[in-house]
């Protein structure tokens, strides 16, 4: 928490993309809104979100209007199949207007506008005459015309822009990360107040590596959970292993059935000691066929298994993770060899343990309550090997948890929110 002044600064968080009261985004804004309270920042999202109830740490304001998300939530919506073919032809369209304008730009140097209402943010917002203003999915053309809206305001001397970066190894982000930052090298002046962040020490490497730029944490999670994590298991409850979030193929929920294979095949193993808990969905016929054989194959193999929706509620996610004894990351594919995921920084927080694969992301927050592992094979041994005796990995991952939300608070995203403000008025 910053601590009590008689001017506090202020903070305006632009996250056009926000559609719902879940995800990254959204729990990014209120995450940094409880973080500095008593600051009370104002969060500025498309209109397509006007009528979300927003929880009262955020002061909501719906200004802009280019959210890719946005036509879902206009006007009734069309039965499930309709909208998914509308949503392909829209897709379609914009990529091949996006398409043309890049190519007007790079052969005929004819310049666009992605963000037309971007003059009217800045002036209904405050943005020219805040000391922050905090882009948490940040896209380089976002940053470029809140810059040129300042400087067209008369802002002086401007807020500082905090911008956190989603990187990846795809050409269609690299291209223009590197024409962006080159920008930034050759005119530093322009950029002395933009503050670069990425999601994990991976993307800091390959940022440093790639373009030459040096970049910050961006913290994730920055407060305590409300239920403290358990330290010891009810005698005689089964161990409970979690396979949270969307049902992709790159979250690996296509290994869940090697891996209790693997379990099952151990012939010491009692596999009424555990319980699993995965969340899939079961509404459309493609949903099914990935559904289907887990269930069936759990039940075959007498394995415990608790299907979940993904469709639940905050609330409802909440409590499964207080639950959880154990989560389980098997993901797989290239995005995770830079990305972070939010259920490995909810389990760093939480002081949940959790056993993932090996050679991703996640390596560089190693601690006692974390188990890598790098086939199903490895995957079932390390469930064995906690189910067997739970209690150091609980105390090794409570301990870490400490330390990552300590890091969280003293790192460079709000060091420098508590500073700007003095500064301007000594100044």
């Amino acid at each position: 928490m910053l601590p009590q002044a008689n001017v506090q600064p202020s903070i305006i968080l632009l996250e056009p993309y926000l559609h719902a009261l879940s995800g990254h985004q959204y729990h990014s804004a209120l995450e940094i809104a409880r973080a500095v309270s008593p600051i009370a920042p104002i969060l500025v999202v498309s209109r397509s979100v006007a009528d979300l109830q927003f929880p009262p740490e955020l002061r909501v304001l719906s200004l802009f209007r280019s959210n890719v998300n946005e036509f879902y939530n206009v006007g009734p919506l069309p039965p499930s199949g309709l909208r998914r073919n509308l949503y392909k032809l829209v897709k379609s369209v914009n990529r091949r207007v996006r398409d043309a304008q890049v190519l007007a730009r790079d052969n005929f140097q004819i310049e666009f506008t992605e963000w037309p209402e971007m003059s009217d943010v800045v002036r209904k917002s405050g943005c020219a005459d805040a000391d922050h203003v905090v882009i948490p999915t940040a896209i380089p053309s976002l940053i470029v015309e809140l810059q040129a809206a300042l400087r067209r305001s008369g802002a002086h001397p401007g807020p500082h822009i905090h911008a956190r970066f989603m990187v990846g190894d795809g050409v269609k982000l690299e291209q223009p990360l590197r024409r962006f930052f080159g920008r930034m090298k050759a005119e530093p002046r322009h950029f002395d107040k933009l503050h670069i962040y990425v999601e994990t020490p991976a993307m800091q490497r390959h940022m440093l590596r790639e373009h030459g730029v040096c970049a910050d944490l961006f913290p994730y999670i920055l407060n305590p959970p409300v239920v403290s994590p358990r330290v010891a298991a009810v005698p005689g409850d089964p161990v409970m292993f979690a396979l949270l979030g969307a049902p992709r193929a790159e979250k690996g929920i296509g290994r869940i059935i090697e891996i209790m294979q693997h379990l099952a095949g151990e012939p010491d193993f009692r596999t009424g000691d555990i319980v699993l808990v995965v969340q899939l969905d079961h509404k459309t016929t493609r949903q099914r066929a990935t559904s289907q054989p887990i269930i069936a194959c759990a039940e075959k193999l007498g394995i415990a298994l608790q299907a979940v929706p993904t469709g639940i509620s905050s609330e409802q996610y909440d409590a499964m993770l207080t639950r959880a004894d154990c989560l389980l990351l098997p993901y797989s594919g290239p995005r995770y060899r830079l990305s972070g995921s939010g259920i490995v920084y909810e389990a760093l927080a939480r002081g949940i343990p959790f056993i993932c694969s090996a050679g991703l992301a996640f390596s560089d927050y190693a601690h006692g309550g974390m188990i890598e592992v790098d086939s199903d094979a490895a995957f079932a041994k390390a469930m064995r090997r906690f189910a067997a005796d739970p209690h150091p990995f609980r105390a090794a991952a409570t301990a870490a948890a400490q330390r990552y939300l300590d890091a969280q608070r003293s790192g460079a995203f709000l060091t420098r929110v508590r500073s700007v403000r003095a500064a301007r008025e000594a100044g």
